[in-house]
């Protein structure tokens, strides 16, 4: 189900989502569990780790809502991501981040710290709550003493129910009843879409090393799996131009996948062998 910030029902929707997400994510953590234990106790440093544990919801998820029985068989590789299983079949999965607005996705990815920093801090009953934080200008500085006025800014509004200091940048927080504080930012409508050219330009990054993926490890199939992370402005978008659903794309990969992790959708891609 997709749900528009600007939905009236938005709150009732969001509760019911999350119910379902987490019984799915209940599912799927039972399949990823045990890797995750593998990957905790390998020799390979902090950042690997946090990498291949990316990866592996990642693919995890993508599995999980795509079904026919596939399973991993190893996370522990590098090119490719991953191997899974079907019918003794082995497939290479390679995972790639498709972002579908760059300049936004550093700005959110300060913003999400500085929310769950400003949650643990407020992390009390009596703060319990969703909040909407609505900005006065959609692209601004998050230079280091902005980032505290922001912080300060929206603390205020939690502790008075409403703005005692001067809001230099939070134009608007709407709270609705929740059993825990979260807070995130209220997008302007997503005009962008996802297109044509976002996925060649993928696909060749990948198709370089394809040979790679293919030498090191005797496999059945070679998959791409193209993931869009998130509900962050980086990783939205309002349509998906129809020529990726139409037309066939040439590679050597044997499947093209992308999935969209917030929506939990998967598009299979029409593939045309270069080879051939």
């Amino acid at each position: 189900m997709e749900i528009q910030f600007n939905d009236p029902y938005f709150i009732e929707k969001f509760k019911s989502e999350i119910s379902k997400v987490k019984a799915d994510r209940k599912a799927i953590n039972s399949n990823i569990k045990p890797w995750i234990k593998k990957i905790k106790a390998s020799p390979t440093s902090k950042n690997e780790k946090t990498q291949k544990i990316k990866e592996l919801i990642d693919v995890g998820d993508f599995l999980y809502y795509y079904g026919n029985g596939i399973k991993i068989k190893d996370i522990l590789t590098e090119s490719p991501d991953c191997i899974a299983e079907q019918d003794e079949k082995l497939i290479g999965i390679e995972i790639k981040d498709l972002i579908i607005q760059n300049k936004a996705k550093e700005v959110e990815g300060t913003l999400r710290s500085l929310f769950k920093e400003i949650e643990s801090e407020l992390n009390n009953e009596k703060y319990n709550g969703i909040y909407r934080i609505e900005f006065f200008e959609e692209a601004f500085s998050l230079k280091r003493k902005d980032r505290l006025l922001i912080k300060n800014e929206i603390i205020d509004f939690i502790l008075n129910g409403k703005f005692n200091l001067k809001n230099s940048f939070i134009k608007k927080i709407s709270k609705s009843p929740y059993n825990k504080i979260h807070l995130y930012r209220s997008e302007a409508i997503i005009v962008g879409g996802l297109i044509k050219r976002m996925i060649l330009e993928s696909i060749k990054a990948k198709e370089k090393n394809i040979d790679r993926y293919k030498n090191n490890i005797t496999l059945d199939e070679l998959w791409l799996l193209l993931v869009i992370n998130g509900v962050q402005k980086s990783s939205d978008y309002s349509f998906v131009d129809k020529a990726i659903i139409s037309d066939e794309f040439d590679s050597n990969f044997d499947k093209i996948f992308i999935y969209d992790f917030f929506r939990r959708s998967v598009i299979k891609l029409k593939i045309r062998n270069k080879t051939n």
